[in-house]
């Protein structure tokens, strides 16, 4: 049983489908359409049983018996009308200032994340169970200026390698967990620090490199960019056209209740009985 938010929800998108639906009968958009031809004439040869008819006579037909009132064609005009409302009335072609605005508008969607490269030496849980130990090793790594590329011999086997390169902040995540990427990412470069805990065990990392947030070459998210805002400018289209079409039409609701509150005009009765 939906609640009353989804009835809400489900009226307003009758009224909608209705406006759009009457509106694309106004404007023929059913006029020489292929598919609603085709479902037309495979109706009417469904209902008559005269295999001389050409498929103009059972298509006309069809209209005149009002068979084109169904739900697959009420549905393609609905799409269809959708479509018109989308369409930019200036030819859809974006100007490269547009996509540069869009872009420039819009940084936070293309930045590339933050990423750290980083080395680490591994204690397993049976050799990094004593403080004493991690503490040794943290001041020897550190007082004989142990490299990254000398890091393997202080360190345990571990399966997903010692050395991270440019690795975001959710990758390093997915292999050690949140709480370890987050301490990963404060570290300061150069020096040794740990040990840090990870579910597989305990962890003495060296970070190489850091790489704040940066935008990515314009050439590598320009059509993601133009894609992007072309689907917002149909969308935006869209809503518009829905607001005009709202005030062509006086809406009634049948059950005051359970009614979304809809802003309507004064032209024909658009009437919707939930029940």
């Amino acid at each position: 049983m939906p609640t009353k938010a989804e009835f809400k929800a489900l009226i307003a998108e009758t009224v909608k489908n209705e406006m759009l639906y009457r509106e694309a009968r106004l404007l023929a958009l059913d006029f020489k359409d292929r598919s609603i031809r085709r479902r037309l004439i495979k109706k009417m040869r469904a209902v008559v049983d005269r295999e001389a008819r050409t498929p103009d006579e059972l298509y006309r037909e069809a209209l005149a018996l009002g068979l084109d009132d169904d739900i697959v064609i009420r549905r393609l005009l609905i799409e269809k009308m959708r479509i018109l409302l989308r369409q930019d009335p200036s030819g859809g072609q974006l100007r490269e200032r547009q996509v540069r605005r869009y872009i420039e508008q819009n940084r936070q969607r293309f930045l590339l994340p933050a990423t750290v490269s980083f080395s680490h030496i591994f204690l397993s849980e049976q050799r990094g169970q004593g403080e004493g130990e991690a503490g040794a090793l943290l001041a020897r790594l550190r007082s004989d200026g142990v490299s990254s590329a000398s890091a393997a011999q202080f360190s345990d086997a571990f399966p997903l390698g010692l050395t991270f390169h440019a690795s975001p902040k959710s990758r390093i995540a997915a292999r050690f967990g949140e709480p370890f990427a987050e301490q990963v990412f404060d570290l300061d470069l150069g020096a040794w620090f740990g040990p840090i805990v990870s579910s597989y065990g305990l962890h003495f990392v060296r970070i190489d490199q850091k790489q704040p947030p940066r935008m990515p070459p314009l050439q590598a998210i320009w059509s993601q960019a133009a894609s992007q805002l072309a689907k917002e400018g149909a969308a935006k289209r869209l809503k518009e056209g829905l607001s005009r079409l709202r005030g062509l039409y006086e809406v009634r609701i049948e059950n005051d209740e359970m009614a979304p509150e809809l802003e309507g005009g004064q032209g024909p009765l658009l009437n919707v009985d939930p029940l």
